[in-house]
């Protein structure tokens, strides 16, 4: 592989991890709105993206011999310093949709709770006052 490309690779590297941090930070919002409709379509490209991410790393492993060269030192480290920040947005994210799992979970069970109190006990008295005496005979 001569330093063409290498430096398209890596440059194509770089673009698949803004991609995906920028699909991380839209994540992020469909998220807090819960639509989860988005939400699945985002998550089928970020599937895309990891693929291609997984086939450049591929074609850069396969010819280690430009890692010791000079100049692709710098970009190298842009782009580890970046897919580092997009791992940590991505497991930020992912703490998020846990906690609003958690929420949504309490409040259909809120809901739930709500929902059987009013049926099992307000109604029956409500049928039983109208219609019905209590001691008939006394």
């Amino acid at each position: 592989m001569n330093n063409n490309e290498v430096m398209a690779y890596l440059t194509r590297k770089l673009e698949i991890i803004e991609k995906i941090n920028t699909n991380t930070e839209t994540q992020r919002r469909f998220v807090r709105r819960r639509e989860m409709r988005g939400l699945n379509r985002l998550l089928r490209e970020r599937a895309v993206l990891i693929d291609e991410l997984v086939a450049v790393n591929g074609k850069l492993k396969s010819d280690p011999g430009w890692k010791n060269l000079n100049e692709f030192k710098a970009m190298v480290q842009t782009i580890e310093t970046r897919q580092k920040e997009t791992l940590d947005a991505c497991d930020q994210v992912l703490q998020e949709a846990l906690a609003e799992h958690r929420l949504i979970a309490a409040e259909l069970c809120n809901i739930k709770a709500l929902r059987q109190l009013k049926n099992r006990y307000v109604r029956q008295w409500t049928v039983m006052a109208l219609g019905h005496r209590f001691s008939a005979e006394g």
